[in-house]
């Protein structure tokens, strides 16, 4: 345990003298540490652009990959069909009219008086035939129920197969086999010629597996299954047939479109605010934002600028800057979407609008692409790379900080032992000094 000797014979405040010393010597630390939180503000604050410049482009994916699922379907109920839209829709007006509804094929067995008994079954192979494709079963001593020989065709692909009880007083236990899928190719054929030594099954057809048929405009149309896709973009649902045409009309949800766009205008505002509310500078009253100087956030904003107002050449449209639909720059970098001067836009060529927004040419492909692989791209971007550089910046200052707390503390130990060797010395003298003025004033012997 180190003593510490505070003035007793100096009379000085050594600690506070020690105290004033160090922090004099501290000084080169202090600046490290006010440069590390600079530093590290920088760093928080870069990062969170880059998240945003993220959620941009992500924006942008979201514009591209849905502006056409604004379309909607609209068809009156209870007409036997609903019907959904998805990209590459056409708009317009279809009339459809559902004849008969696609089927699969189902086959049962004669009836059994058991289901769960044993040995009821012929042993050997039954080959079971699904869509032109054979499977053979096999039936022995373990599956030779009713309800074993289900089991083991149930397990056949593009099968499913069920014992049904039919209530019936005598056998009322009847195997059913279905096929999975709907369609008059989705046929089911049972070869039991394998099987010998007990109940041979045998099938009979309930229904037989069948294509939905209707027309579309007048047009014959064939499906084997009642989700018909034979319109680019347009889903039919098939419920009931026989009700007669119904008109589906396909027309652009223009809400939903300019909801699309508004979300990819408020997110670009979230990159250029966040820039500004960190570079806000007052030198009067000693404010200065993280991202000051950041030459590397700065080049990042001007860049993203130009590229928003750019006129681009766009082969699937004859408009080439966002601001002919609506997307107009601010006088403070932020965008603002005119909903009238897009309504008017739309009005006048939808298909020129999408092909301005998701051309690989236009604006938001541009954007997105400096995004991705110039600003925030892992290896190379430019934000990633300055991030990397204050990273190492802090690290080395953490470093060079450890370092001199470590000097200061030895410093503080070195001081505190030459003052209390100081005062050990004078205290050494002042013994001295007091045994040689009782010498020199001791009265002579006599």
């Amino acid at each position: 345990m180190s003593v510490t000797i505070d003035g007793i014979i100096s009379g000085f405040d050594t600690t506070s003298l020690i105290d004033a010393i160090l922090t004099a010597s501290a000084a080169n630390k202090d600046q490290m540490e006010q440069q590390l939180e600079a530093d590290q503000a920088s760093l928080d604050k870069l990062s969170e652009l880059s998240s945003l410049l993220e959620d941009l482009s992500d924006a942008i994916d979201g514009v591209q990959s849905d502006i056409t699922d604004t379309y909607t379907a609209t068809v009156a109920e209870g007409v036997g069909f609903t019907a959904e839209t998805s990209k590459g829709v056409a708009p317009g007006t279809y009339q459809v009219d559902v004849l008969s509804l696609a089927a699969s094929e189902m086959e049962a067995s004669q009836g059994f008086a058991d289901a769960s008994a044993m040995g009821t079954i012929a042993q050997g192979t039954l080959t079971v035939t699904v869509a032109g494709v054979d499977n053979d079963v096999t039936i022995d001593g373990t599956n030779d129920s009713l309800s074993g020989l289900a089991e083991a065709l149930d397990a056949v692909d593009g099968i499913r197969a069920y014992v049904l009880n039919t209530g019936s007083a005598t056998d009322p236990y009847k195997l059913v086999v279905q096929s999975q899928d709907s369609g008059a190719t989705n046929t089911l054929s049972f070869d039991t010629s394998g099987l010998a030594g007990g109940t041979v099954p045998a099938f009979t057809e309930i229904q037989a597996g069948a294509d939905a048929h209707l027309t579309v405009n007048g047009l014959d149309v064939y499906s084997s299954s009642n989700d018909v896709k034979a319109i680019p973009g347009l889903t039919l649902s098939l419920q009931q047939a026989g009700l007669g045409p119904a008109p589906v009309e396909v027309a652009l949800d223009q809400t939903a479109f300019e909801e699309q766009v508004q979300a990819l205008v408020d997110s670009y505002n979230e990159v250029i605010d966040h820039y500004a509310k960190n570079t806000v500078f007052n030198q009067e009253v000693g404010l200065q934002g993280p991202l000051v100087g950041d030459s590397t956030a700065r080049r990042t904003i001007d860049q993203l600028g130009s590229l928003v107002s750019n006129p681009y050449t766009v082969p699937e449209s004859s408009l080439s800057i966002l601001a002919q639909i609506g997307i107009e720059t601010q006088q403070d970098g932020t965008l603002e979407l005119d909903t009238e001067a897009l309504s008017e836009a739309l009005a006048a060529s939808f298909d020129d609008v999408v092909g301005l927004l998701t051309s690989e040419t236009g604006a938001l492909a541009t954007i997105q692409t400096q995004i991705d692989d110039v600003f925030v791209d892992p290896d190379s971007g430019t934000l990633s790379s300055r991030q990397d550089s204050l990273q190492d910046s802090i690290d080395d200052l953490k470093e060079r900080i450890d370092e001199e707390e470590e000097r200061l503390a030895s410093q503080a130990d070195t001081l505190r032992g030459q003052f209390t060797a100081m005062e050990a010395t004078m205290a050494e003298l002042q013994t001295t000094t007091l045994f040689l003025s009782s010498y020199f004033t001791a009265p002579a012997a006599p």
